[in-house]
């Protein structure tokens, strides 16, 4: 498996679609129950219990760092169960953590839900979902992600509003309503996921297929020995300059959504119109996030990575600059980034590492990007509380965070490493 440009095709075959679809909808989960949903589940629960707002946000972040041992933890069982037992697992603990936040009386019922739905939300999506697209797509993986990573973006655009109107029913319609969705698409997991295509009789990419050819790709995979030791992988330079480049920019992206709409606020909109902005952006990053994916495609993983970092640092220095003007444009900038990091982090670990040995790589880029990606919580916290609440500040070290990730990328070796 080589970084050569592809071709752009969308020619996935049904079987390969539902699995993208699929990956999109636990994005899609993923996104809503550990960062943009929090803008609305923490004020709905801390109204309704008498909770401290702000401990709950602190406590959601524990449960992120917390998520980082989780998908080592979880990574390592895709490599020996396969992706869809994990993903299944995942889904139902997660279905009852959520159903749960309708009957939790304090705030240790909030950490206990908090921690499980952060860890395995990894499972259902990054953890499981990654492996599936790198078995199904190894030359498509760019295209397949840039329609999957579509999902992450409609947490902003769908969860908030059918969450708000769940909520005119009842304060525990919303978590009924979420749990009933999460066991459809428990159903739907048994019934469309196999690990590889070669289960339903296919070749990867959807390749035209014969007997004769599943079966020896069958045979080889069975009996491949990896070379990829754990000591090999941690000294891989190539391997941490991925996993602290896209750390780096995860931190950006839940840095920026996180306090996206009370920066909003801090330059003179009001609550609904920064909303609503970031509902724009999370629209323009659907559309966005299969951008990102042509350009893996035609300029490779390493440049569109580049690209990436630097339009973040982009949109990081629009919204520390004053004025309302500057922030809707930062909205338009960071609509358009939102997605993009999700793409690349499972191409460049595709890309490098190939078909074989993509879950050995992922199982450590993934982790270490989920390190960062815990950290924006604390950065947001130690920043704003020491400063007084100064989101400059807060987001110049998420600008240089952005900077050095697009050095890091310069510095990635695009060798194959399959062999």
């Amino acid at each position: 498996m080589s970084n050569a440009k592809q071709k752009v095709s969308n020619n996935f075959g049904v079987r390969g679609w539902l699995i993208i679809l699929f990956f999109g909808v636990m994005l899609f989960l993923n996104s809503s129950f550990t960062a943009d949903g929090m803008n609305i589940i923490i004020p709905t629960l801390s109204g309704k219990l008498g909770l401290d707002a702000a401990q709950m946000l602190s406590i959601n972040g524990i449960g992120g760092w917390i998520s980082v041992i989780g998908a080592f933890a979880l990574s390592a069982l895709v490599q020996k169960f396969g992706a869809k037992k994990v993903i299944i697992v995942s889904l139902i603990i997660m279905a009852l953590s959520v159903i749960a936040l309708a009957f939790i009386t304090n705030m240790a019922g909030w950490a206990a839900c908090a921690i499980l739905i952060n860890v395995f939300a990894n499972g259902i999506s990054f953890c499981g979902g990654s492996a599936l697209i790198a078995s199904w797509f190894p030359t498509k993986k760019g295209m397949a992600m840039g329609w999957a990573t579509m999902g992450n973006n409609m947490a902003s655009a769908v969860f908030i509003p059918i969450f708000s109107i769940l909520l005119g029913v009842s304060v525990n319609m919303p978590f009924y309503g979420y749990f009933i969705f999460m066991v459809i698409m428990l159903v739907f997991a048994f019934i469309i996921i196999r690990d590889k295509p070669e289960d339903f009789g296919l070749l990867p990419d959807n390749d035209p297929a014969s007997v004769e050819k599943v079966k020896a790709l069958e045979e080889e995979m069975a009996n491949y020995k990896s070379p990829w030791t754990i000591g090999k992988i941690l000294s891989d330079k190539d391997i941490w300059c991925a996993g602290l480049g896209y750390g780096l920019l995860f931190m950006a992206t839940v840095g920026m959504v996180a306090q996206f709409v009370g920066r909003g606020i801090a330059v003179g909109f009001s609550q609904n119109m920064a909303t609503g902005l970031l509902s724009i952006a999370a629209v323009i990053g659907i559309v966005a996030s299969y951008i990102w994916g042509v350009l893996d495609t035609k300029f490779g993983t390493k440049v569109a990575s580049i690209i990436l970092a630097v339009w973040f640092a982009v949109a990081i220095l629009f919204n520390i600059l004053p004025g309302q003007g500057t922030f809707v444009i930062s909205a338009v900038f960071l609509g358009c980034a939102l997605g993009g990091n999700t793409n690349f982090s499972t191409s460049m670990c595709a890309s490098l590492f190939g078909r074989k040995n993509f879950q050995r790589a992922f199982n450590f880029v993934f982790p270490v990007s989920c390190i960062f990606r815990a950290a924006a919580s604390v950065v947001l916290g130690v920043v704003l509380g020491a400063t007084g609440g100064n989101y400059v500040a807060a987001y110049m070290v998420f600008l240089i965070g952005s900077v050095i990730a697009a050095v890091l990328f310069g510095c990635i070796n695009m060798t194959p490493k399959e062999e």
